[in-house]
């Protein structure tokens, strides 16, 4: 027998990580808010992929706030099979929730990675699912939801025929009822019992022509293609099939595009690995060229500050060469004014005169020391002269005032 086996919240209504078990009568109980209607709720949105009657009062958030507060937000349902396990993984995109139907159980390491985080990108979870593994496309429309899940799918490959829990076209009755009884509706047992049964009964009890009509629309629209193929025109070409022949050459290329489109997406893919895995050390790295320019910065600021210090003490300098320079001005216009170059002249002279002055000092002092000896003599004899002469004048001196009248008295002051 089919039925839910499990449902999984992963960063989903205010729950990190948790696995409910539902393979068998499950009694849920607990005081309030701990998170029996929280339950309830995704329980009930499996079986009717709708937001209306979810027992959400006004006022409170919605099915999509409340369930997906993130982009890593997820619900995952698995269900059990007569082949096995398959999971319907819920999640949001683009402001609504989407459903992905694997054909495998559950397993963890789809979602959460190694660091213990939730993956938000659907690539990286399709690369940990496998290849070898059904991956459905997004389901956005909850009506083609309902038809895989109650067996109404009627895509022609009959994909979907193995996810469905069972198999009936008036399956309509079936989440009302299923509604009614979550959201603790007065119904009878038999009237539930009937329900389903009606439901999932294959009698047909009118014909719906429309069906009919639809289907002969489809095979005469066929039949008119058909037609078409073998066609001439009045140039005895048949112009669909040189359309066709265009066409078939435009899907190869647009084949050999998306081929190449694949893989260059594989090559993204790649890349951003790469960069993810290289994040944690460029960023080691930036902190590390951060310290080092904050480094830089203060021997920059330093450098400045000895830059400013030597740049002020440099302009005193210039400050007094240039005061030097204008006594050096001045004094040059003052000795040019007093013919410097003669003195200058006369200066360079100097050791010469100097010289000659030596030499005849020496020579004086030799003469004089050689003539030394006369100089006493006759400065021997002058005195005895100067003497004999004082004698001889004071003599006729008084001779004179002996003889003579006063008045020719000899004065020998006067001589």
């Amino acid at each position: 027998m089919r039925h839910l086996n499990k449902i999984i919240f992963i960063n989903s209504a205010n729950i990190p990580y948790a696995e409910v078990m539902l393979d068998g009568n499950v009694h849920f109980s607990g005081t309030q808010g701990v998170g029996k209607s929280t339950v309830l709720r995704a329980i009930l949105f499996f079986y009717t992929a709708s937001q209306m009657n979810l027992g959400i009062q006004k006022g409170q958030k919605t099915f999509e706030e409340f369930y997906f507060p993130k982009s890593n937000s997820y619900i995952v349902y698995e269900v059990k099979a007569e082949h096995g396990f398959y999971s319907i993984l819920l999640s949001r995109s683009k402001g609504r929730p989407v459903f992905r139907f694997i054909d495998a159980p559950y397993n963890k390491e789809w979602i959460i990675g190694t660091d213990r985080r939730a993956e938000s990108d659907w690539i990286r979870i399709r690369e940990h699912i496998g290849k070898q593994q059904d991956v459905s496309g997004q389901i956005d429309v909850y009506e083609t939801y309902r038809d895989i899940i109650f067996g109404n799918s009627r895509s022609k490959d009959r994909r979907y025929d193995k996810y469905a829990i069972v198999e009936s076209r008036k399956y309509q009755n079936i989440p009302r009822s299923i509604q009614n009884v979550f959201l603790n509706s007065k119904l009878d047992a038999d009237f539930i019992k009937t329900t389903i049964i009606q439901s999932m009964s294959d009698t047909e009890d009118t014909i719906n022509l429309s069906v009919y009509r639809k289907q002969v629309a489809d095979f005469e629209r066929e039949f008119n293609e058909i037609r078409c193929w073998y066609q001439k025109d009045a140039r005895g070409e048949i112009a669909v099939r040189t359309k066709a022949d265009r066409v078939i050459t435009l899907y190869r290329s647009l084949v050999a595009i998306g081929e190449e489109m694949k893989t260059v997406w594989h090559r993204l893919n790649f890349s951003v690995s790469s960069s993810r895995d290289r994040k944690p050390l460029l960023q080691d790295e930036i902190d590390s060229l951060g310290k080092a320019i904050a480094t830089i910065d203060v021997k920059i600021e330093d450098c400045r500050l000895d830059y400013v210090k030597s740049h002020d003490s440099l302009k005193e300098k210039i400050g007094v060469c240039n005061a030097r320079l204008k006594d050096c001005r001045d004094k040059r216009k003052h000795y040019e004014g007093i013919d410097i170059k003669s003195i200058l002249a006369l200066d360079a002279r100097e050791p010469g005169l100097l010289d000659e002055k030596r030499r005849k000092e020496s020579l004086l002092g030799s003469l004089v020391a050689g003539s030394g000896n006369i100089t006493d003599k006759y400065t021997k004899i002058r005195d005895e002269i100067k003497t004999e002469l004082q004698a001889s004048i004071l003599r006729l001196f008084f001779e004179s005032l002996l003889t003579a009248p006063r008045s020719q008295v000899f004065n020998p002051l006067k001589i």
